[in-house]
């Protein structure tokens, strides 16, 4: 961003303090001097003001501050939980098997433990799934492989 200046006035007042000769000066000439710089010094608060106020001012190209946190690494290893947890979810709603609904609990249950997070909700879950499994068991043990029902002749 290229800010126009006109440098004209700064460069030949600086001039003409090089070139004046170090001698006293009349009244009048001391009086207008000092107008003019009393007038330099407020332009050039002016300018100061202008300068800082841009700087301050959003652009595309000033950088904008992020936060960041000693927490960060740990933040993501809850959402990757988290996610796992959906994964896991999504897998019983289209139907897997118990066998893999508890192999799949027992990889969750020890991620959460390794993280520090409640694995309570979990280790019921698989509880259940155990007891739901060896219902299963159960009953197919107890109900023949083949079973032969005689079918009336005449049908």
């Amino acid at each position: 961003m290229k800010i126009p200046t006109n440098l004209q006035s700064l460069y030949s007042g600086f001039i003409k303090t090089l070139q004046t000769p170090f001698t006293l000066k009349k009244e009048n000439d001391m009086q207008t001097k000092g107008v003019m710089k009393g007038e330099k010094k407020r332009w050039s608060a002016v300018a100061m003001v202008a300068i800082l106020s841009f700087t301050l001012l959003p652009s595309p190209l000033t950088s904008r501050a992020y936060a960041w946190s000693w927490d960060e690494d740990e933040s993501g290893t809850k959402d990757e939980l988290d996610i796992q947890l959906e994964g896991y979810r999504k897998r019983v709603e289209q139907g897997i098997s118990l066998q893999e609904r508890i192999v799949l609990l027992d990889r969750l249950i020890k991620l959460y433990k390794v993280r520090k997070r409640d694995s309570k909700a979990l280790e019921e879950e698989r509880a259940q799934v155990l007891a739901d499994d060896q219902a299963v068991q159960t009953v197919s043990a107890a109900v023949p492989a083949e079973i032969t029902i005689p079918f009336p002749a005449g049908l």
